[in-house]
């Protein structure tokens, strides 16, 4: 039962903190790191997969690079790689975490956004 319970649990793009929705794991990295997800994903124009390859791309080069940088220059260098479309390639399409939460969430997160937005 327990592991059904953390399995729910949506852990955060630039950090280990984990969020009850994928709406705010995305709300904190706006809010922390300046990265904004829905933001990128408008002007980029990502679908599903375009979304899924940069979370992986993203949590990807956390992983590699968290610990020998500071947070704000972590952040800014994806970024930079983002805008460079870096995360474009088919090896993202792989999960960087097994069954990651935030992959399954995006899809109820692009549905509810627009409401959410609104109100």
């Amino acid at each position: 039962q327990r592991m059904d319970d953390e399995s729910e649990l949506v852990r955060g793009l630039f950090s280990d903190k984990a969020f009850a929705s994928a709406s705010e794991a995305l709300d904190y990295a706006k809010d922390t790191c300046g990265f904004d997800f829905r933001t990128i994903r408008a002007t980029m124009g990502l679908d599903f997969y375009g979304c899924v390859k940069l979370i992986n791309f993203i949590r990807k080069q956390v992983a590699a690079k968290r610990g020998r940088m500071e947070a704000p220059a972590l952040v800014a260098e994806i970024s930079s790689a983002v805008s460079r479309k870096e995360f474009d390639k088919d090896e993202y399409m792989k999960p960087t975490i097994p069954d990651d939460a935030l992959l399954f969430g995006i899809d109820d997160e692009e549905e509810g956004g627009d409401q959410r937005r609104r109100g």
